[in-house]
């Protein structure tokens, strides 16, 4: 693995640290806890890669720039700066993608650790034309994630549904109404979704209805089915699981307390 390390500065206050592997710049802030962890960091995020590249056939033609933040905070100033927004006092987020610039910025500390497959994954597969619909990227990376807060998509998807807390994916397939919804609500079941098209239909047949804007359109297309037909598919294979953990349902009971649908 090649490896270079030097600083750059990204602005007036913030001095970052930069190493170079075969598939990544990395850019990190002079943190204890970053510097003792990097080269892990380093090793993981590649073997993601590789899974990814590897499953999706794809492969960008650059390196993919990560900028690591020992604060949650700190990636909340880098996205007001990056997206030209005022930042406003107290406002954190954990991770994001500029997916045509091919970045990453993410925090990782001792507590939150925003690593793994997810924003790889949007960088990865949204080189080019690609769905516009959140239900569908967001679902590609959930499919790589593969959990929610420890637990699997396809277990929190079936606690909703037994709940009766299930949205469908007709429903998030409207931008708007995905984004109105809390993670939870959401994430885990684009994700039990998309497994499910991938293993009911196949892998390149997903990535061709992946790589058009139009999902409709594109469901029409190379499933010969509406959006309301394969949604209603999917609920049918949800159905058909239920918890009988009553430790792991209590836990999601518990995880879920106070989060409004």
């Amino acid at each position: 693995m090649l490896c270079v390390i030097h600083y750059i500065k990204v602005s007036e206050d913030n001095t970052m640290k930069k190493y170079e592997s075969e598939h990544y710049i990395f850019n990190y802030e002079e943190d204890t806890y970053l510097e003792e962890n990097i080269d892990m960091i380093v090793s993981y995020q590649e073997h993601c890669f590789a899974y990814i590249t590897s499953v999706l056939d794809m492969k960008p033609d650059f390196k993919i720039r990560y900028f690591l933040y020992a604060s949650n905070k700190s990636v909340g100033k880098a996205y007001c700066e990056h997206y030209g927004k005022e930042y406003q006092e107290g406002f954190t987020i954990n991770g994001f993608a500029d997916e045509p610039k091919g970045e990453i910025h993410a925090v990782f500390n001792e507590e939150i650790k925003c690593w793994g497959p997810h924003e790889d994954t949007h960088v990865i597969s949204m080189q080019g034309e690609c769905s516009e619909y959140g239900a569908i990227f967001e679902g590609l990376a959930m499919y790589f994630d593969r959990m929610w807060w420890g637990i699997s998509n396809l277990e929190w998807t079936a606690y909703l549904w037994d709940t009766g807390k299930f949205v469908s994916i007709e429903i998030l397939m409207n931008n708007e109404k995905f984004y109105e919804l809390h993670d939870i609500y959401r994430y885990p079941v684009v994700g039990a979704f998309t497994e499910w098209l991938i293993s009911t239909y196949g892998k390149e047949k997903y990535v061709e209805f992946f790589k058009h804007k139009d999902s409709f359109t594109a469901m029409k297309e190379v499933y010969h089915k509406s959006v309301r037909e394969i949604s209603d598919e999917f609920e049918d294979y949800v159905c058909l699981f239920f918890c009988m953990d009553s430790v792991l349902y209590d836990r999601m009971k518990e995880l879920l307390e106070g989060i409004k649908l």
